[in-house]
Parts: structure tokens; sequence; C-alpha cells
């Protein structure tokens, strides 16, 4: 082959990156003039993390556990402390493939790219595959999460892409290319998403009954069970080079909030009684509640925001354009230009049934056009599955809307209870359409479909979706009054003219993104009627058609993620400037001390973290025994159960017009003390409620599994002492003094796993008191007390990852001198010809 004919074959992959380049950098142009967004997860993360990253910098190892949230919870889950030792034999992949982590550009990019290498997984032409690849990258919730700043679901998505590229290739018979794809993708990125992963895999694991279908019909089994073995030992191996993470989390998970709580059973009617086996029912539910798990259910009619953007109002805080019908009625009626960008700035636009929402699930008015075309022009059985995919995720998106199907997965899928937000499904059916619409394109452009039946083809494709927004455009307001139940919670005693200015303008949102879709999928459906009648080629009206979705799509994402989203690092980084409050209570010399703020939304908000050590915080996983805490005593502000996290503070406002103030609290209990009794609760219900009913000075509480640990007799002698000397994350020291053998109770968060107790040196037993804290028997005397933070689960995961990491690179190189080697001899043997 000479380098004309090469180039003539090949120059279209690198034109594909260039376009991918050019067109992630216009559309985060702001980006590379040094702004940055200003997301608000992203600002949860830092103030999370920022503990962590001090202590990192300070100690040079990190810590695995942060003392800055929820009074103490494990850190895999949050990032910026400790790092696992095998994760940097995978830095020369995860440097590469993690970019598009810290920078829009990036993550705009990688979407692009391994969109690309889907697409062209699928059998398609790389041309169709460059538009593909744009049309899938800019559906509206792969933009609207990087607004949001969920930039490790980005990453997990993207890369999790070319994982099902990897599968799709290992069944086509492309063994190698196929098993490094899988293998490597899975390894950088199955960790940092597990749920966006597990969706994914759901998709392949659907995908795998078309090759099925096929190896049945075309006789061969054998093929079937070597593609299967091949997918499931490089899929395997990329698993297996996580471990570290895997280990950890999967410890951590059983004691978190995805595990289920240990007070749920004792809480419900079914499970009131111990005569009705309430405790083996205890014992066995597991994962997360099922109003929490599906809290975010994407509704039934909302799913048409697939083709119509606006159909629920998009984001519940939206921001109005120029010409907007309430922005005009706040100037007619003299408001302030302050109290207009305010309003209009974060207006209200959503109602539909979810909590909130940060925009849309928007694939494109012409995609599922496409879509319902592909249906009647696309061969084979991967039309059907599909279909089956978007139909799959749209009804487990609809949760609680549709609990027939959302419970029987929740209660007897694997994994599935442990996730939450359960629309973020619809990710599935983002990737499904698209592939099936540019299938259907591909097979047009390749003049495989009679004209005739195309044109008729085209006629019913459209009639469907263009007749479903015309349907809405004149009915809609007799079907809807654009209300939600949140209205009321918008402003307190909203005059009669802000309602209707609210509903007037969702409705005209509605009404101008029905027209809009209509006349994009009439656009799209005459450019192939068009060729279907021979007055234009294939190639031009197939790339009008893409060219004009790249368009939809890219005018609803500015909606979501423009040019006003970024920032300067100086505005972004504000927020964490130190406040007065946080001053004065810096000043205070003493150790571990904690902080209620009530300025903020306590336990949704990590702010307070940044600086000080907080009751509250913000994490999806937090420890079970505390998200319990948080619901019967600390939203209630039982103040014995405050005392006992030795709550030294609270940042709080007297009303509404004051300012912030600090009020010390006298009654804290500080860091540990002695006790001279103890409780034994025969269940979970039982400790909890007995918080409020002892005097947790003098009384501890300990649950019956943990009782047989207690000391037998405890007599605490006045004059007994105990003082924390030194404070880490992961290490705390204090000093005793008794005349006799005790208990102390520490106000510290017990977690069963990685922390060590040691008496003078010598590893000690610890268990769990006052259902969350940490007690020890301490024998008289003077002695010293440590507790470190070391999971022993770190150590086994690196050395079980080090092995699969070993094993990738190995394969890696294989593969690379294998294709250098057939390389040489196919070059040999033309010489060898000539």
């Amino acid at each position: 082959m000479d380098w004309k004919t090469f180039f003539r074959k090949y120059y279209v992959y690198p034109l594909a990156l260039l376009v991918f380049a050019v067109a992630a950098v216009i559309y985060c142009s702001p980006a590379m003039t040094g702004k940055v967004l200003s997301a608000n997860d992203h600002q949860n993360w830092v103030g999370a993390s920022h503990e962590l990253t001090e202590h990192a910098a300070k100690d040079g190892e990190g810590s695995w556990w942060t003392s800055s949230m929820f009074c103490g919870m494990p850190a895999y889950q949050i990032g910026g402390g400790a790092s696992y030792k095998a994760d940097s034999y995978k830095a020369p992949i995860n440097g590469i493939l993690h970019k598009c982590i810290y920078n829009p550009v990036w993550a705009v990019f990688f979407y692009f790219v391994c969109f690309f290498i889907l697409l062209l997984s699928f059998g398609l032409s790389p041309w169709v595959s460059l538009l593909g690849a744009l049309i899938t990258g800019l559906s509206s919730y792969f933009i609207v999460i990087i607004a949001a700043g969920h930039n490790t679901k980005v990453a997990a998505i993207a890369l999790t892409a070319v994982v099902v590229a990897g599968y799709k290739l290992i069944f086509d018979r492309k063994y190698i290319p196929g098993a490094l794809l899988v293998m490597v993708f899975v390894a950088s990125g199955y960790t940092l998403h597990p749920q966006m992963f597990y969706y994914l895999c759901l998709m392949m694991g659907l995908l795998w009954f078309a090759e099925l279908y096929t190896h049945i019909k075309e006789k061969k089994l054998k093929t079937l069970a070597v593609s299967t073995a091949v997918f499931v030992v490089s899929f395997g191996v990329g698993i297996g080079t996580g471990m570290s993470n895997f280990f950890t989390n999967i410890e951590y998970m059983k004691e978190s909030t995805r595990g289920g709580s240990d007070l749920a059973p004792y809480l419900t009617e079914n499970a009131s009684s111990e005569e009705d086996g309430s405790e083996q029912e205890a014992s066995e539910e597991k994962g997360l509640n099922y109003e929490y798990a599906t809290e975010w259910s994407y509704g039934i009619d909302e799913t048409l925001t697939l083709m119509i953007p606006g159909f629920k109002g998009g984001a519940s805080n939206y921001h109005l354009p120029e010409n907007a019908l309430f922005r005009k009625e706040m100037i007619k009626r003299n408001c302030t230009p302050e109290s207009i960008e305010k309003t209009c700035g974060t207006f209200p636009m959503y109602w539909g049934p979810q909590p909130m929402t940060q925009g849309s699930v928007y694939a494109g008015a012409i995609i599922c056009f496409l879509f319902v075309l592909g249906l009647f022009v696309v061969k084979g059985p991967y039309k059907w599955l599909l279909l089956l995919c978007t139909l799959f995720s749209v009804m487990l998106s609809w949760g609680n809307h549709f609990p027939l199907l959302t419970r029987f997965f929740f209660n007897y899928f694997p994994l599935y209870n442990k996730f939450r937000s359960v629309s973020s499904i619809l990710i599935v059916a983002e990737i499904a359409m698209p592939i099936l619409a540019l299938m259907a394109l591909e097979r047009i452009l390749r003049g495989k479909v009679e004209k005739k039946a195309l044109s008729r083809y085209i006629l019913v494709s459209a009639g469907i979706t263009a007749g479903i927004c015309l349907f809405f455009l004149l009915f809609g307001s007799m079907i809807y009054d654009f209300t939600s139940v949140r209205d009321a919670t918008y402003m307190k005693n909203p005059a009669a003219w802000i309602l209707n200015g609210l509903h007037a303008q969702r409705k005209a949102l509605f009404n101008s993104d029905c027209l809009r879709s209509l006349l994009l999928i009439v656009a799209a459906a005459g450019a192939l009627w068009l060729y279907a009648k021979g007055k234009v080629k294939a190639v031009p009206a197939v790339f009008a058609v893409c060219l004009l979705s790249v368009v939809d799509l890219w005018g609803v994402d500015r909606r979501y993620l423009s040019d006003k989203d970024f920032v300067r690092p100086s505005k972004a980084t504000a927020t964490y400037t130190m406040t007065p409050q946080e001053n004065l209570i810096l000043q205070d010399p003493s150790l571990n001390f904690r902080v209620m703020n009530l300025t903020v939304p306590t336990f949704s908000d990590s702010r307070t973290s940044y600086y000080l050590k907080s009751i509250g915080g913000y994490s999806a996983v937090k420890l079970s025994r505390y998200d319990d805490l948080i619901s019967h005593d600390l939203i209630p502000m039982h103040m014995p159960v405050l005392n006992m996290l030795n709550t030294r503070y609270f940042i709080t406002k007297m009303n509404e017009s004051d300012s912030v103030v600090v009020v010390a609290n006298r009654e804290a209990m500080g860091n540990a003390w002695w006790v001279r009794d103890i409780k034994v609760a025969d269940n979970p219900k039982e400790e909890i409620e007995s918080l409020m009913e002892v005097d947790l000075r003098k009384t501890a509480i300990v649950g019956k599994d943990y009782s047989d640990m207690v000391p037998k007799d405890i007599e605490t002698p006045a004059g007994s002492t105990v003082f924390l000397l030194k404070a880490e994350p992961n290490y705390l020291e204090y000093v005793t003094d008794s005349r006799k053998d005790g208990m102390v109770v520490f106000s510290e968060i017990f977690y069963p796993h990685g922390w060590q107790a040691r008496i003078d040196g010598k590893p000690v037993p610890h268990y769990r008191a006052n259902y969350v804290l940490r007690a020890l028997n301490v024998p008289a005397g003077k002695h010293g007390i440590t507790f470190t933070f070391d999971p022993p689960s770190v150590k086994t995961g690196d050395t079980i990852a080090s092995v699969f990491i070993f094993i990738m690179y190995a394969s890696i190189v294989a593969a690379l001198g294998y294709g250098l080697f057939t390389l040489v001899r196919s070059f040999r043997k033309k010489g060898g010809e000539r």
C-alpha cells in the first residue's frame, strides 16, 4: 500500500480527532482563557476533601479516614487523601484516560472520541461515526452532568462506552483489539462511578442475546463460547486491577446506607414484633431504602423529554433569556435590576415529579425520528435488542412510578438496590437510540434500502414522532396546567402575578419546544424523503440530517452549560474564604471538637467541613448508623446526642433578619469520658431510643451484639481522667488515669474495619457504644491509648490488584509483539513476492 492509498483510507481518523478537539474547544471556550466551572457538586467535593488534601500534603501518605464530615467516616469515596499503591501502576494509562475528570474541554473531547470508537465497532463508516459521535456526545444529560460537576460520572460513561465497543469487537471475532479495549477501559473506568458502569454492563448483557440469536442461527455455538470466554476473561482482568478500591468499598458498603439500615426493620409495622421473625428480617435486609433510592424517578410522561426538551420545563434553576415573558413582566412592574437578575437567573422552570433537576434528558428530536425509522430499515437482531435496551432503561427510570418492575429489580436483581437516582439509567437509552438511528442512516447511505419502501417508512416514522409533537402543541395546555407541587415553596405568599407568570413561562417553553421538535423532524424527514424520491444524493441528505441534529442538540445543551457558567478561579474559590465565624471558632485551641452549622443545609452541604469538623457534610454514602442518628436525633436537635458528639459550637441566626452568630455549647461532653453504668439494648431501636432516656455522661448504651465485651463490673472513682493529646484524621492519642478498671466512651464514630486500638502499645479490642461511638475497657492506672486507622483491606486489595495489573500489561505487550511480528512477516512476504 503506497502512501497515497494509505492517506485516502485513514485520513478520516486524524481528521475526526481534529473535529472533536475543535468542537470541544468551541463549546467550552471560556476554559481556554483560564475560567473554570463553578459547579455545586464540585464545590461540595472541595469542602469534603480539604482536610484530607491538607493532611496528605503534611503527612506525605494521606488518610483513609476523614474527621471533617459527619463526625468521621471512611474517605474511600471522597478522594484527596491516601491513594492505593496499585493505582500508581496504572498511572501511565489513567494519566491519559482520566484527563476528562479535571477539565470540561477534555470531558467533551473524550465523549466524542469514545462514542466514535463505539460507533465504529458497530460497523458504521468513519464518516457516519464521526458525525454520530458529535450527536451522541451532545445528548443533553452528558452535558448536564459536566455543568453539575459530576466529573467521575462523565469519565465513567465515556470510558465504559469503549468497553461496549470492545465487547462488540470480541463477538465480531476481533479478539485481540476487543480484549485489550475491554481490559484497559474497564481497569480505568469502572471504579470512577460504579453506578454508570453497572448500567452499561446491563446494556451489554441485553446485547449478548443478539449474539446468541445470531450464533444459533448460523450454527456457530463454539464461536459464541470462545467470544464469551474472551470477553469474560478480559473483563475479569480489568475488574481485578481495581481490587484495591473494590475490597475497601465492599467492606464500607455493608456499613453504609447502601447496605441498608439496622434500624429500619424495627420501625416498620411488619417488623415490629420479635415473634414474627423481625430479627431475621433485620439481618437479611440489605441495600438502600426503596423510597430513598427511587426519589429521583423520571415521570412516565416526562420520558417525552427525549424528543421534546422542554416538555417538563428543563432545569429547576433555569437562566431565563433576555426575551423571556417573565423577565419582561418584571420589567413592566418596575422591579429592580437586582431582583430581576436574581429571580430570572435561577428560575424554577422544572415542573416534573423529581425533587429537582439540572436539565432534561434530551436525545434529540431527529434522533427519535431516526430511531423509529431504524426499526423499519435496519436488519438483524441488534435492532430489536437496541429497542429493548431503550425500553428497558426508560421503564426502569420511572422508578416509583412503575413499582411492578422497579421493585422486582430492587429486591431480586444483584446490586441494583445499592444505587439511587434511578432516572440516570436513561444513559442506556441515550446511547442505544443514537446507535440504531445511525445504523439506519448508514443503510440509507449505502443504498441498502429500496427507495419506494424508504419513502413509506419515512412518512410513517415522521408521522409517529412529529404527530406526537403536534398533538401536544395543540392540546398540551388542555392536558397540563404547568404547576408543580414545589411552587408553594418557591417563595412565601407569592403574588398572583408571580405564579401566573411562572406557569405562563413554562407553558411558553413547552409550546415552543413542541413546535421546535416538530419542525426539526419535518426538516430531517424532508431531506431523506428528497433522497428517496431521487431529488438529491444520499451523501448530502445524510450529512444535512446529521448537521441539523448537531445544531439541535448544541442549542439545547447551551441552556444547561454555556459561557455564563464559567467564572474566574478567584470567584470559584471565594466560596471558601474564611468567614468571621469560622475564624472565631478556630481560636479555640481544643482538639477535635465539632460544629453544627444551621445557616446551611447541615446534612447536604460540605462547605463547613473546609475549615471545621462538622456534624454534617455532603455524601451520598453515609455510614448507615450515623444516617439513622441524623433522622432520629440530629435533625430534631436532641441536645444530649449533640453533646455526646462533642458539638461545641453552633453557627446560626437568631432570626432571619439577624446576622450570623456563633453560639458556644457549654454542655458538650468532650473527647472522651468514663462511665459508671452500662445498659445493654436488645435491638437497634432500643439502642437509639435509649440515648434520650439515660444520662449519657454516666451511662453507656451497648447493643446485644457487643454485650460480651463490656466489663462485668465497673466503678469509676472520682478523679478519673481521660485527655486527648493528639488528633489527626487517622490517628488519635489519649492519656488516662484511674484507680480502678473501667470503661471509656470516645466521641468518635465507631467503624469495625480498620481502626486499631492500643493501650500502652498493645493491641486491644474496642466496641460500639451509644449507637455510633467507640468504647474501650481501660485498666486501672496511667495509660496511653491510641487509635490508628490502617485498613487491612487496602493492603489485601493492593496485592490482588497488582497481580491483575501485571497480567494486563503483559497482555498489552504480548498483543503489541504479536502485531509487530505479523506486520514484519507481511512485509517480508510481500518483499519475497517482488
